[in-house]
């Protein structure tokens, strides 16, 4: 009996939260066929089967979040199947989850396959595990997506414009929520907290919590800025950068913060102390296929436009 425990995904991760199960008890799983999704605070990894067998039992719930070593899957091995050591394997998957994006990513998946919808197949191309979800419950396969995201990336909006019958709209439509209004006149929908969503909402509670929210609204005449960005957009471009005035703006920001480091403190309670920060790590806030996330530049002291 094989006992499958949650890898160390790297980067100080100590914890992990099954998404989903993509197997169940009693299945046949195969080498690197994918277990499960799991979630730590800085990427989203399938789990892939480091052994050829059939599924025992599964301990942890969907939903669960387990420290690092937790068994979360027994499968019955079959012998001679394994092209690698199961310590291999994790180590493996560590490499691979260490060398995704900053932020919650998606690491690229090779160009193996799994069963598909309908006995078909859905290629291992570049798309998060939500994104593959939605081609299989519309019948897709993903070989036949266009990737319109980073790298050829495959998003929610190119599964529906693929999706989408002929002179469809639906790809212009919003996606609505909400739930109809049922005879005993109930209109709520409840869904469990999991995932990006769950580090989403732990992490603006805990900032609305610790730091004080303040907006403070100034008219600037930014015309100086507008022709310093015309005048190095030609450069950057030379070198494959598409330069916006963010760059300036975090430039501008970090020289703030030297100025008036109170700005960039924090309170101690422990100690009764006010600490204030000379690191410079800025947030910005993107809209991404998977929600709104927040990369960090970090030193951004150190680094040119």
């Amino acid at each position: 009996m094989f006992a499958f425990r949650l890898p160390d995904l790297g980067e100080g991760t100590t914890e992990a939260e099954v998404i989903r199960w993509l197997v169940e008890p009693g299945a046949t799983v195969k080498l690197d066929q994918p277990l499960a999704e799991v979630q730590t605070d800085k990427v989203m990894v399938e789990i892939p089967s480091p052994v050829a067998g059939r599924v025992v039992s599964i301990p942890v719930e969907a939903g669960t979040v387990v420290p690092v070593g937790t068994v979360l899957i027994e499968i019955d091995e079959q012998p001679q199947t394994s092209a690698m050591s199961s310590k291999d394997q994790l180590s493996a998957l560590a490499t691979q989850a260490q060398g995704s994006s900053v932020g919650l990513a998606y690491p690229m998946q090779d160009s193996t396959s799994t069963p598909g919808v309908d006995g078909g197949n859905l290629t291992r191309r570049l798309a998060a595990p939500a994104v593959r979800r939605m081609a299989r419950e519309s019948g897709l396969n993903l070989a036949s997506v266009a990737g319109t995201g980073p790298a050829g990336r495959i998003t929610a909006d190119d599964v529906r414009r693929a999706a989408a019958p002929p002179h469809s709209d639906a790809t212009n439509r919003p996606e609505s929520h909400v739930s109809p209004i049922t005879s005993d006149g109930e209109a709520e929908e409840r869904i469990p907290l999991r995932g990006l969503r769950r580090v989403i909402a732990e992490n603006m509670v805990r900032s609305a919590s610790t730091i004080p929210q303040i907006t403070s609204m100034i008219e600037v005449d930014a015309s100086g800025l507008v022709a310093l960005r015309e005048s190095a957009r030609d450069a950057a471009e030379a070198h494959g950068a598409k330069l916006t005035y963010l760059p300036f703006i975090v430039k501008a920001l970090v020289q703030t913060l030297k100025l008036y480091p109170y700005v960039n403190a924090m309170l101690d309670d422990a100690s009764n102390e006010i600490v204030l920060k000379r690191h410079y790590h800025i947030g910005i806030a993107t809209a991404t296929s998977d929600g709104l996330l927040i990369p960090v530049i970090r030193h951004a002291d150190r680094l040119t436009v």
